[in-house]
């Protein structure tokens, strides 16, 4: 009791319904605007009446139950693919996800209130500024794993989403974060946000018209969307059925001019490497290059691949995803769940599947050299930023039907849009019951099969622009940097 008397339980709805608010810039919502405000309301808040230590941690967790519930409301949908076997744990996986999330949020204010106890508003808004931004950190890159719903992701629709090009996503989170919170302190510092704000948005809306790029004759693909049902991929007795479609739409119209097929992630249930039939009855049916993903079983180890198919079905290249889903693709703890024969939702129930030694640069003489990506993989900015020197483009392959059809594959796509920005190249992005699209060095989407459609397009490579100052630097050295930032001030 002695404990909940300093807590001021009021506004502990405050802060959850700000969190809630925050969560308004994420994809589908889009309204970027209002978590700049909210976040704007959470400085006012913190300056005038900063919680105690304790206080701090509860109004943190409650801060992060509002945000991350409703950035991540989607996360019970790979659970749901079979409720009557998985249902159960939807509502244990959302609640888990959030308060570990938000756990690292209550210690970020734990830490500022304990920084700024008894100091003027100017401390307590720096310290709380520092931690919060740390926390993205933290929990995308170094605890976590999952940067997903970092706030400089609410800003892709927009001219400041440019700013991407030059740090990345987690200086632009800060950046977020430091000037709404000047809005709140004396004219200089507003002048001050107002100058940081207003220059990254000059620079993005100077670049997006600039619109420069280089490269030799454009590559033309043809994206094919499937829309295969979860609840229906992996059965046996429509195997075929699936493998048909995907022929079906990959020649529904000429293919003279096509340099490159491109089948989503998991595209057919069969194991593409040790049947030659199906390869064979691949290149007699298209005579062109294909790009599909598939199981690979070797050495007693599952992988999820990619595959390169030349047009006599002759397989070119394999990538084996190296950074596997937790949950998904393989278990934590996976002795202990392997009694039960729980090896993850997307495994079929074989076994957990394995990590690919490292990430490839495919390289063609028709196709330049690119990079491809398997589901989630293009999350992770450093990844990325490491994994794509002298590549021209990339290919994301992905099964977003594991995420619904409402908050996930748009807020994949929208990080998939980041990546772009970040590295001046292309993304093709190609998913199984959609969002696919192919999106330019600038992460606008040019052309896109919209979600739930079986359906394909055909469109031209775009080109890269070259080295974008992050890449230069390296994604890295920037999050390093910021972090000397934070612990100096």
């Amino acid at each position: 009791m002695f404990f909940w008397q300093k807590i001021n339980t009021k506004s502990l709805w405050i802060y959850a319904i700000l969190g809630l608010v925050m969560a308004f810039g994420q994809m589908p919502i889009d309204m970027p605007l209002f978590t700049f405000a909210s976040l704007t309301l959470l400085g006012w808040v913190w300056s005038r009446a900063t919680p105690v230590r304790c206080g701090a941690f509860v109004s943190g967790l409650c801060l992060g139950t509002g945000y991350f519930t409703l950035t991540f409301s989607w996360i019970v949908e790979p659970f749901l693919v079979s409720p009557g076997d998985t249902g159960w744990l939807a509502p244990f996986a959302l609640l888990g996800l959030v308060i570990s999330l938000s756990f690292v949020w209550g210690v970020a204010c734990y830490a500022a209130a304990s920084v700024g106890e008894n100091k003027n508003k100017w401390i307590k808004l720096l310290a709380l500024w520092a931690f919060l931004s740390l926390s993205e950190l933290v929990r995308s890159e170094w605890v976590a794993d999952f940067p997903w719903g970092l706030f400089s992701s609410i800003w892709i629709n927009t001219a400041l989403g440019q700013s991407l090009f030059i740090f990345g996503p987690y200086w632009l989170s800060s950046l977020t974060i430091l000037t709404s919170f000047l809005l709140v302190m004396p004219r200089p510092a507003i002048f001050i946000g107002l100058t940081i704000i207003g220059s990254a948005y000059m620079f993005g809306h100077s670049r997006l018209a600039s619109n420069t790029s280089y490269g030799i004759d454009p590559i033309k693909v043809r994206i094919v969307q499937p829309n295969v049902k979860q609840s229906e991929k992996w059965k046996p007795e429509l195997a075929r059925k699936f493998f048909d479609r995907h022929l079906e739409l990959s020649k529904k119209s000429n293919l003279s001019d096509i340099d490159l097929i491109i089948w989503p992630e998991t595209a057919v249930s069969y194991f593409v490497d040790m049947d030659k039939k199906i390869t064979n009855h691949i290149a007699k049916n298209l005579s062109s290059p294909v790009v599909l993903g598939g199981r690979r079983f070797k050495n007693n180890q599952l992988f999820n691949s990619a595959f390169l198919l030349s047009a006599s079905g002759e397989i070119d290249s394999i990538y084996d995803k190296t950074h596997l889903v937790p949950f998904g693709e393989y278990i934590p703890f996976a002795k202990f769940f392997s009694k039960a024969s729980f090896f993850g939702l997307a495994t079929d129930g074989l076994t957990g599947f394995s990590e690919g030694k490292s990430k490839i640069i495919i390289r063609t003489k028709n196709l330049e050299s690119f990079l491809i990506l398997i589901c989630y993989e293009v999350i992770f900015s450093e990844e990325v930023d490491t994994s794509v020197a002298d590549a021209s483009w990339i290919i994301q392959i992905t099964n977003d039907a594991w995420f619904g059809r409402f908050s996930g594959p748009q807020q994949h796509l929208s990080l998939a849009r980041m990546r772009a920005i970040e590295q001046g190249l292309p993304i093709i992005r190609v998913a199984n019951t959609g969002i696919s699209a192919v999106i330019d060095p600038f992460g606008r989407v040019k052309e896109k099969i919209d979600l739930g459609r079986q359906d394909f397009i055909d469109a031209e490579v775009p080109l890269a622009i070259g080295d974008t100052y992050y890449s230069k630097i390296g994604a890295r050295n920037w999050n390093i940097s910021l972090l000397c930032v934070l612990l100096l001030t």
